[in-house]
């Protein structure tokens, strides 16, 4: 099961990636230009912690989503396919980060979300079909806040990230409520 995920997502990765090239013959200049895209991954940095990816990811979003609202696509171009790069790290870093089956199950879903809606993206501004950024902003804005509510490291800095993380059962619920009656008497 996990290596039909894998190669789904490598499979949404490379059209992401690879998605700007054209399908007919390639000129010299193109050449150039895939071994440019070659060189700028062989030079992508990684980042070393599940906390370092997200905040990556939410910059490179914001970049994104900044340009298309000022119509500039030129700005949006890069980052929209850094995405697909960080995305993979993301993947890895989730994997070893120590967190249930469950939680990993649903991060990768989450990730497999923000692959199909960059990629969407991706595909509209390169003339194909697909989707404008405003069209999945929200499909991005939530599989991102779901990321960040099962990183460790973002919990800690926010209630509310810790509050997603972590359901309360009924019976904590009941503890603060008494102790919260309590306290008002």
């Amino acid at each position: 099961m996990k290596r039909i995920q894998v190669l789904g997502l490598m499979a949404v990765y490379c059209g992401l990636c690879l998605g700007c090239g054209d399908t007919g013959q390639m000129t010299a200049s193109q050449g150039n230009a895939s071994a440019d895209h070659e060189d700028d991954h062989a030079h992508h940095e990684h980042p070393k912690s599940l906390d370092e990816g997200l905040k990556e990811l939410v910059a490179l979003r914001d970049t994104v989503r900044d340009a298309f609202a000022n119509n500039d696509t030129e700005t949006a171009h890069g980052p929209l396919h850094d995405v697909g790069h960080l995305l993979e790290d993301i993947t890895g870093l989730i994997e070893k980060s120590g967190l249930s089956d469950e939680a990993v199950a649903a991060a990768k879903q989450d990730i497999e979300t923000l692959f199909d809606s960059f990629g969407a993206v991706d595909k509209t501004m390169h003339g194909q079909e697909g989707s404008t950024y405003s069209e999945v902003s929200a499909k991005i804005d939530a599989a991102i806040h779901s990321l960040q509510a099962l990183n460790p490291a973002h919990a800690a800095q926010s209630t509310d990230a810790a509050t997603l993380a972590e359901p309360k059962t009924d019976e904590a619920e009941k503890t603060e409520e008494t102790s919260k009656t309590d306290g008002a008497e």
